[in-house]
């Protein structure tokens, strides 16, 4: 997630929240472990397999149908609203912004 944040006139305000959509393969392999079937795991970043991304071509179609599916749904118009905010301090004296938020997915039927 891409957060945004504004300060002024001592108001803080969060004027975006981006998302960036990962994708998960699970691929069995020819071992197992716990006397079960063991994966390979591998984590997509889905806007790089997008029509023009940089990887769009280097995955199977069926791959590629998966991580596109998984982006455009997890892009959906997203609302967002601040729960709380503290500001603190840290150890070395720097200060730091605990931001809670809420994030309501407008989903589209």
């Amino acid at each position: 997630m891409d957060i945004k944040i504004e300060k002024e006139n001592g108001k803080t305000t969060l004027t975006s929240v981006t998302a960036h959509p990962t994708w998960v393969s699970r691929v069995e392999i020819n071992r197992s472990f716990m006397e079960g079937p063991a994966y390979d795991y591998q984590v997509f970043l889905a806007e790089n397999y997008m029509p023009g991304g940089p990887l769009e071509h280097t995955v199977n179609k069926e791959t590629l149908e998966r991580i596109q599916s998984a982006y455009t749904e997890v892009k959906q118009p997203i609302k967002h609203s601040i729960l709380s905010m503290q500001k603190g301090a840290s150890y070395y004296g720097s200060a730091f912004y605990s931001i809670k938020i809420k994030l309501h997915v407008l989903k589209r039927i």
